[in-house]
C-alpha cells in the first residue's frame, strides 16, 4: 500500500506483512498513534526482551509450529542415546563385578556364567545383580523426587535453563567416574555411585520437567502436543536404536568405549543448552537464583496452592482427573514392561532372549513414530482436541493388555501390539492438557507434578505386576496384563468425561484463554 492515509493519522509507506494483533506491518510507519493499547501492544510484539537482555521478536502464537522442538532436537537425540548405550553396559558390568568380585569366581566362568553347566551358580549372581539394580533405580530416583516439589516452583520465576543443564553435568561426571573404574575390579556397591551423583542433580525428573515447561514456554495450545510428541516419540525412538548400538559396541570393544561415548553425550548436551537455550521467563528485579530461594518452602506451599486454586468451571476437578489417569497408566505401562520379557519366553510363546530383544526394538521404533505422525494428524490435519486425542490412546491401551491378556499365539502377540501402538500418545496428551489447565506461571509445578508421579510409578507397577504375575503365571500368565485392561478402562472413561465436559461453551469463550479445544 504506497501513500495512504491511516486513520489514526499516520502515513503508511510500504507493506511488509501481516501484524499478529491486526492490520500490517510497514517499513516507515507511525500507525494507531491515537491508540495507546495497540501502541504498547504492537511494541511489546516486535521488541519482545528475554531474560538474556536480547530481543525475541515474535510470540509464542507467531513462532514455527514445531519451534520449541527443534530447539530441543540436539538433547532429544544425546539423552536418549546415551541412555540406550550406557544402561544395558553398565547392568552387565554390575553383573560381571558381582561374579569376579562378590563370589570371586574366575574371569573366564563369569563370561559364560549364563551356561547351563553353570545354572546354580548363574541364578544367585543375578539375583545379587538385580539388587544393585534395583538400589540404583531407587538412588537415582528417591532424591529428584524431592527436588521436584522445589525446582518446578523455582523454574516458573528463574527459567528452565538451569534445571535443564545441571543434570547433564551430574550424568557427566557419574559417567566419567564409572569409565575410571571400568578398568578395574572394584566392589559392586561402587556402582551405586553414578546414579548418586545423578541424583544429586536431578536426574532425569528434573530434565524432563524442564524440557517439557520449555515446550510449554514456546508454544500455544494447538502446538503444543505436536511438539511433546515430536520430543517424547524422538526419545523412544533414539532410545531403541541406541540399545542396539550399545550391545554393538561392546561387542566389538568391551566395556569402555559405550561409557566414553556416553560420557561425550551427556558432556555436548550440557554445553548445548548453556550456549543455545534461552528462556522466555525473566528473572525478578532484586532475586537471586541462590540455594535458599531453591529450597525455600514456599515453593511446597505454591505446588499446593496450584492444586487447590479454584479455577473456571470444573476445571480443578479435570486436573485431578488427568493427573490420577497419568499416575494409573503410567503405573499399568511400567509393570508391563517389568513382566513382558517373563512372559514371551515361557510357554505357549518360547521367544528367545534375541527374539524378543529384536521384537522390542522394532515394537519400539514403530511406537515412536506412531506417536510422532498421530498427533500431527490429528492436530495440524483433522483438528481433534488433545482430551480425544488421550481418550483414543488410552483405548489403544485397553486393546494392547487384552490382546496380551487373552493371547495364545505369537500371531495375537503380534496383533494386540500393533492395536496398542497409539496407547503412548495418552502420556504425551497429558502433558498437553495440564499444561492449557494452569496459568502459563504454573508450568514448572505442573511438569514437576508429572514427572514425580512417572518417577514413583515403575517402583509401584513393578511390585504389583510382578506380584501378580508371580501368583498366576503357573495357570494364567496373562492375568497381570488383563489387570492392566482393566485400570486402563477407567483411564479411557475419565478422559471421555474430561473432553465432554471442556466441549461446553463456558470453556471455549474469549474468556477462557486454557480452552484446549481444537
Amino acid at each position: 500500500m504506497e501513500g495512504g492515509q491511516d486513520p489514526g493519522g499516520a502515513i503508511l509507506t510500504r507493506t511488509l506483512g501481516q501484524n499478529p494483533l491486526g492490520g500490517s506491518i510497514f517499513e516507515e510507519q507511525n500507525i494507531h498513534a491515537d491508540d495507546t493499547q495497540w501502541t504498547e501492544d504492537h511494541q511489546r510484539i516486535l521488541e519482545r526482551e528475554n531474560s538474556h537482555g536480547s530481543v525475541d521478536v515474535l510470540d509464542a502464537e507467531d513462532l514455527p509450529t514445531f519451534y520449541a522442538a527443534l530447539r530441543l532436537l540436539p538433547i532429544a537425540i544425546m539423552l536418549p542415546a546415551a541412555g540406550g548405550i550406557g544402561v544395558s553396559i553398565q547392568a552387565e558390568f554390575v553383573k560381571i563385578l558381582v561374579c569376579e568380585v562378590s563370589y570371586n569366581i574366575s574371569a573366564n566362568i563369569c563370561a559364560h556364567i549364563g551356561d547351563a553347566e553353570y545354572k546354580s551358580l548363574g541364578d544367585k549372581v543375578v539375583a545379587d545383580a538385580a539388587h544393585y539394580q534395583l538400589f540404583s533405580t531407587l538412588v537415582g530416583s528417591l532424591i529428584p523426587v524431592v527436588l521436584s516439589l522445589f525446582v518446578g516452583s523455582w523454574s516458573d520465576k528463574f527459567g528452565r535453563k538451569w534445571p535443564m543443564m545441571i543434570p547433564f553435568l551430574g550424568y557427566f561426571f557419574g559417567n566419567l567416574f564409572v569409565s575410571v573404574i571400568s578398568n578395574f575390579r572394584l566392589h559392586p556397591a561402587f556402582m551405586l555411585i553414578p546414579p548418586f551423583l545423578g541424583s544429586l542433580t536431578g536426574g532425569w525428573t528434573i530434565l524432563l520437567m524442564a524440557m517439557f515447561s520449555y515446550i510449554g514456554d514456546y508454544t500455544t495450545d494447538k502446538t503444543r502436543a505436536m511438539n511433546i510428541a515430536v520430543i517424547d516419540g524422538l526419545m523412544i525412538l533414539v532410545g531403541n536404536v541406541a540399545g542396539l548400538l550399545g550391545g554393538f559396541l561392546f561387542k566389538l570393544y568391551g566395556f569402555q568405549v559405550p561409557i566414553y561415548v556416553q560420557t561425550s553425550m551427556h558432556g555436548l548436551s550440557f554445553l548445548y543448552v548453556l550456549v543455545v537455550i534461552r528462556d522466555r521467563i525473566s528473572r525478578p528485579k532484586g532475586e537471586s537464583r541462590s540455594c535458599a530461594e531453591l529450597f525455600s518452602f514456599s515453593h511446597l506451599r505454591d505446588n499446593l496452592q496450584m492444586l487447590r486454586t479454584q479455577r473456571l468451571g470444573s476445571t480443578r476437578t479435570h486436573i485431578y482427573l488427568v493427573l490420577f489417569s497419568l499416575f494409573l497408566f503410567s503405573i499399568c505401562d511400567s509393570g508391563e514392561e517389568n513382566i513382558t520379557q517373563y512372559f514371551v519366553e515361557f510357554q505357549p510363546f518360547n521367544w528367545t532372549v534375541t527374539f524378543y530383544t529384536i521384537y522390542s526394538c522394532i515394537s519400539g521404533v514403530c511406537r515412536s513414530l506412531a506417536i510422532i505422525i498421530g498427533m500431527v494428524a490429528f492436530r495440524k490435519f483433522l483438528h481433534i482436541n488433545d482430551t480425544l486425542i488421550a481418550f483414543i490412546g488410552a483405548f489403544s491401551g485397553v486393546l494392547y493388555f487384552f490382546g496380551f491378556g487373552i493371547a495364545r499365539t505369537s500371531s495375537m502377540l503380534y496383533i494386540a501390539a500393533t492395536a496398542g501402538m497409539l496407547r503412548t500418545m495418552m502420556i504425551v496428551c497429558t502433558r498437553s492438557i495440564l499444561s492449557a489447565l494452569v496459568e502459563s506461571y504454573e508450568l514448572g509445578k505442573m511438569m514437576s507434578m508429572i514427572s514425580s508421579l512417572q518417577a514413583l510409578t515403575p517402583l509401584i507397577g513393578a511390585s504389583i505386576f510382578n506380584s501378580i504375575f508371580a501368583a498366576t503365571s503357573s495357570w494364567f500368565s496373562g492375568m497381570c496384563f488383563l489387570v492392566g485392561a482393566f485400570l486402563t478402562v477407567f483411564v479411557m472413561a475419565a478422559f471421555g468425561y474430561v473432553d465432554v465436559e471442556r466441549r461446553q461453551a463456558l470453556y471455549s469463550t474469549p474468556r477462557s484463554p486454557k480452552s484446549f479445544l481444537g
